[in-house]
């Protein structure tokens, strides 16, 4: 699958993120990821990315009403 990351959302530590993405045919979708110290690389929480959303507003909303620290962030 191949998308562009439109925007990236970090938590006041940084070690936890949110990208939201445009797909190639013009879809949307979120990914949560947390930084894994021990690797040192960021490594895909949830599975947030198959949802297919058709703005990046609702988008961001949908990551918000999931992701619980996203929404202090």
């Amino acid at each position: 699958m191949t998308y562009q990351v439109v925007k990236t959302i970090h938590n006041a530590q940084r070690n936890r993120r949110v990208e939201l993405f445009q797909r190639k045919d013009g879809t949307f979708g979120f990914q949560e990821w947390t930084y894994a110290a021990d690797e040192d690389a960021w490594v895909p929480f949830g599975r947030y990315a198959i949802a297919v959303i058709d703005t990046l507003e609702r988008t961001e909303q949908e990551a918000r009403g999931r992701i619980a620290w996203l929404a202090s962030a």
